[in-house]
């Protein structure tokens, strides 16, 4: 009975339950730019999950994504290469934390 219910729980969780994150590349030509309302990380140097090459900054007004907004803002202003951490199972790469080198 309870290998069945083993089986049953793994086809049902959706293959997202088992993603990863990673930290990229480093990224030195990377831009920082805002389309409708939502702040993209440009880059070649993205996954290749990353649809259009871009990842996105949530914004929605928690202290920890303002400040990692902030700090990617600065980054972006001072020309410093960063490393980001996404999913690597989505194509729509959403950053949730990251470094300056």
């Amino acid at each position: 009975m309870r290998m069945f219910l083993f089986i049953i729980l793994i086809v049902i969780l959706p293959v997202n339950a088992f993603a990863t994150v990673i930290w990229t590349n480093q990224l030195t030509d990377w831009l920082l730019y805002m389309d409708n309302g939502v702040v993209y990380v440009k880059s070649d140097s993205l996954p290749s999950n990353c649809s259009y090459a871009r990842a996105q900054i949530i914004m929605d007004n928690t202290a920890y994504n303002n400040a990692l907004y902030a700090y990617i803002l600065s980054a972006y202003k001072t020309g410093k290469p960063i490393r980001v951490v996404t999913d690597n199972a989505t194509t729509v790469c959403v950053i949730s934390g990251v470094q300056d080198n």
